[in-house]
């Protein structure tokens, strides 16, 4: 694809959160390098990694606009700061142990229009050693008030929007993505979401929301409570998706 005009050229920053992720961390770096789309601002916020993730940085910090390692408060804590540090129109939040297929930015940037608040995609699930596909991960939301239902790390986000209703709430410590898309859902309407089937990113199974499902499942729970869902649905909906986690498990280990 070839890039639009500058005045439709914004800047988009890339915000990961680190920690001692040095046996994946490469595979992320190889792939802001080889985005299509050049506009790109890359933040990284580290937690003070004990292994390797650090020098493997630095070997890579010609690509990088904002690094700082120091310690935190979870992956919220550490959004948060990356927010902080943005300059970009827009942004995107990835994990480490995931990467962009090439025209991933290119892609986001060319569906956005300026009623839209958010712009999300599709994502392919692989196996964390072998990278085996599991699954395309659909970003849809309209099934936001029932579960976390955007592939968090294909959702090209407005940095105003963020700002107007506010940062990730550092109490969440898994589902503070879906938190932060109902607040946007809430105050600017389904309207302000659209959603591209294209798989634009992979996220790699082993990472902490994969880990600690459960407790992800509770925090969805709660965010869907405090949003104006009564207990009784929050709670039926919390355990249709444990079901599901768990036939899934069923079925994969039957392979």
């Amino acid at each position: 694809m070839n890039l639009k005009a500058s005045q439709n050229n914004p800047l988009v920053s890339i915000v990961t959160a680190t920690f001692n992720a040095e046996k994946y961390i490469q595979k992320l770096f190889d792939s802001i390098r080889n985005q299509s789309y050049q506009n790109i601002e890359f933040i990284v916020i580290d937690g003070e990694s004990s292994d390797k993730t650090l020098e493997i940085i630095r070997k890579n910090i010609d690509i990088v606009d904002y690094f700082i390692s120091e310690k935190d408060c979870g992956i919220s804590d550490a959004f948060n700061k990356g927010i902080k540090a943005a300059n970009g129109e827009f942004i995107l939040f990835i994990g480490a142990d995931d990467w962009y297929c090439d025209e991933a930015v290119e892609i986001l940037v060319n569906n956005s229009k300026p009623e839209l608040e958010v712009v999300c995609a599709c994502s392919t699930v692989v196996e964390p050693e072998t990278l085996r596909f599991v699954k395309k991960y659909h970003s849809n939301p309209d099934q936001l008030n029932k579960k976390m239902s955007l592939a968090h790390n294909a959702c090209l986000i407005r940095r105003s929007a963020i700002a107007e209703v506010g940062w990730y709430d550092t109490s969440k410590k898994i589902a503070m993505d879906h938190h932060l898309f109902l607040r946007i859902l809430k105050k600017f309407g389904r309207k302000a979401f659209f959603a591209i089937d294209a798989p634009i990113s992979f996220y790699r199974l082993g990472g902490i929301s994969h880990t600690n499902e459960i407790r992800g499942f509770q925090e969805v729970r709660d965010n869907l409570i405090e949003h104006g869902e009564t207990p009784l649905v929050a709670t039926l909906r919390y355990y249709i998706l444990i079901l599901k986690s768990t036939i899934n498990s069923f079925l994969k280990n039957r392979k």
